[in-house]
């Protein structure tokens, strides 16, 4: 059953739903959420301390804070948290579509895999219009812990693949995939369909950012891997120059690893410090070479409140690369010997918050600058 949120709604329910600690036939005490209140929409306020606790562990707040209450969010609220339906005497599936701006939000939680999706489009009522464009997966384990979280990439950049060609994730490729995972009426051919599926299938890597989470044997966190796709941005088509697993420890230490199109290693990144402003990395080859070290420094502030952004790559042989972008003098980059005997010279430009190197035939192309990391 798929509810529309309609603001005149009654909330009767969540009254109903305020009442604590109900029993199950085993005894175990269980919550059943609702607008405590009765503000209508989801907060912090909504919660004890322990089942907020308890809901940043699903990953899922941060999603659902400011929807509107609805008996079916109730639904997978409880569901989530209490982790004792297994879909029995009750639909196996719950399903919710609530209007945010100017999006819809499509949202269903699967009991028995212990799956919540949620999928976003803009509704049009041309049919060629009326496309999911976004999509977002939290996978539980059978103790209602968070396994994985996957997050679609959808854009209209062309892709390269592992077969050699070029796609366009575009409008349509990405409705079809998003409907084909369970959400409104299919529009395209079945051939279109499984085309596309297959598309997707052979290269999930490259389109849709994964987080793994890795427990030990008390339940805590033992380790979260991260994988993200990267550009290599250099000829302006947004060519997939292959993604990055970044894996933080229950003891804060960070490792990164980088690998081609084809999962091969390019390179592993050992993180000295990372502040989100400030970060020291050692980059090594696939056989434990040291490559070099990358310093970056972002929004130091300057003279007159100018902010900074400094970028700084020594390579094994001596050389320096160093890059620079201010709000006074714009971004520039050089690469020295290790003398400071400058060997190049490029010629950078910031349009529209992108980087881009100008030739001096006067074209551009996409630069992937360090500072923009």
């Amino acid at each position: 059953m798929v509810r529309i949120y309609n603001e005149s709604q009654s909330f009767a329910f969540s009254k109903k739903a305020i009442a604590t600690n109900k029993e199950q036939q085993n005894n175990t005490p269980i919550s059943v959420f609702g607008d405590k209140n009765n503000n209508g929409i989801i907060d912090s306020e909504d919660f004890s301390k322990e089942e907020l606790e308890k809901l940043g562990k699903t990953r899922a707040f941060g999603f659902f804070e400011n929807f509107k209450w609805s008996e079916n969010i109730s639904k997978i609220f409880s569901a989530l948290l209490n982790n004792s339906d297994n879909g029995e005497n009750s639909e196996e599936t719950i399903s919710e579509v609530q209007q945010r701006g100017f999006y819809e939000q499509h949202i269903q939680y699967d009991k028995r895999s212990k799956t919540l999706k949620i999928a976003s489009k803009i509704p049009s009522k041309t049919p060629k219009m009326d496309n999911f464009f976004g999509y977002k997966e939290f996978d539980y384990d059978e103790k209602g812990r968070i396994q994985k979280i996957k997050n679609f990439k959808s854009d209209s950049s062309p892709r390269y693949y592992k077969d050699g060609k070029v796609y366009s994730i575009g409008a349509t490729n990405a409705d079809a995939y998003i409907r084909s995972l369970g959400f409104d009426v299919r529009k395209g051919s079945p051939e279109q369909e499984a085309s596309v599926n297959k598309l997707f299938a052979d290269n999930e890597d490259f389109f849709m950012d994964k987080t793994n989470y890795e427990y030990d044997e008390n339940g805590n966190i033992k380790e979260i891997i991260e994988s993200r796709t990267f550009s290599a941005q250099v000829d302006g088509t947004g060519k997939i120059k292959g993604r990055k697993e970044k894996i933080t420890k229950a003891d804060g230490t960070i490792a990164e690893i980088e690998y081609d199109r084809e999962n091969n290693i390019i390179a592993k990144n050992k993180v000295i410090y990372d502040t989100g402003s400030k970060s020291l990395k050692e980059t090594y080859d696939r056989n434990g070479t040291l490559l070099y070290k990358t310093k970056i420094e972002k929004n130091e502030e300057g003279e007159d409140g100018n902010f900074v952004k400094t970028a700084i790559r020594e390579f094994s042989n001596g050389n320096i690369y160093k890059e620079e972008d201010s709000n006074k003098d714009g971004p520039k980059a050089e690469l020295m010997d290790a003398n400071g005997k400058i060997l190049e010279k490029y010629e950078i430009k910031r349009i529209a918050g992108m980087y881009y190197r100008i030739f001096p035939d006067g074209h551009k192309e996409r630069y992937n600058a360090l500072i923009d990391n």
